[in-house]
């Protein structure tokens, strides 16, 4: 009977130390506990059962459990737990934006234009009639008749103008596309909705198209450059190549937006709805 009495003094001397703080809710209940720890805007406890268990700071009647825990020591932290409760949550950081934006992004600035559209056929240069031809329709040959003289001279302001036009469409050409690397070449050709579908074989058929893209510019650029005499012969044989180049660029920019658009609707069609 004595070891009964005294194991019960034990249990009611030591109970308070089990119960070591109470925590007041706004629904009226109150919590006791022990251990605990606060996590961003979450208060972690040990119940009597000994399960870890979680309660919102913003649950918590600050006031009423003010008062019952007065004489605590150590006391419950309740101004940290209010500041953790009223920080500002962190927003997660946004996803990483698409590879066609990066690539848009990675363009030369002043060189190309801002929008990143897709090339046209109005973005590519033709073959022009070179100063060297117009000159020789503009002069007459010594043995031409007056008639024929005129003819000629009244011509001359034409091809001279259509020259002009050319050279300014070639310009307007390499300065959009003459600083583009391969990737950004290769993302402007496919557009926006294509730039950052990768299928199969891209990196071969991308340097293939960049390959004849160079060849391109370099007879664009040969092509209106000053005409020195001893180049002339050179500047005259690059102008006519621009049809062919041309033709080559479009043909292999449009097979590679084919192979994107049937890659990317492949892809969508495995992705479940």
């Amino acid at each position: 009977m004595r070891r009964v009495l005294i194991l019960g003094l034990v249990v009611i001397f030591f109970a308070p130390l089990l119960r070591a703080y109470d925590v007041a809710l706004r629904n009226g209940s109150v919590i006791h506990f022990e251990k605990y720890r606060v996590v961003n805007k979450e208060l972690l406890y040990t119940s009597e059962s000994g399960e870890e268990r979680s309660i919102l700071l913003s649950d918590i009647n600050f006031a009423r459990t003010r008062e019952l825990n007065e004489k605590e020591n150590p006391p419950l932290d309740l101004a940290g737990w209010i500041a953790r409760m009223n920080a500002p949550t962190k927003s997660p950081p946004p996803p990483p934006p698409p590879l066609g934006d990066v690539a848009r992004q990675l363009l030369p600035k002043g060189e190309v234009d801002p929008d990143g559209r897709v090339f046209t056929n109005d973005d590519f240069p033709s073959s022009p009639i070179p100063p060297s031809y117009v000159n020789a329709t503009a002069s007459p040959s010594s043995d031409a008749s007056p008639k024929t003289s005129s003819s000629s001279s009244a011509n001359a302001p034409s091809a001279s103008s259509d020259w002009a036009s050319s050279k300014a469409k070639i310009e307007l050409f390499l300065k959009k596309a003459e600083g583009l690397n391969e990737q950004q070449y290769a993302a402007r050709s496919l557009g926006p909705d294509l730039a950052d579908v990768q299928f199969p074989k891209r990196s071969s058929w991308q340097a293939e198209l960049y390959a004849d893209h160079r060849k391109y510019v370099a007879d664009a650029k040969l092509c209106i450059s000053d005409r020195v005499s001893d180049e002339g012969r050179r500047q005259d044989a690059s102008c006519p190549r621009l049809d062919s180049d041309k033709s080559t660029v479009q043909s292999l920019r449009a097979q590679g937006q084919a192979l994107a658009q049937d890659w990317k609707s492949r892809q969508e069609a495995f992705v479940p709805q």
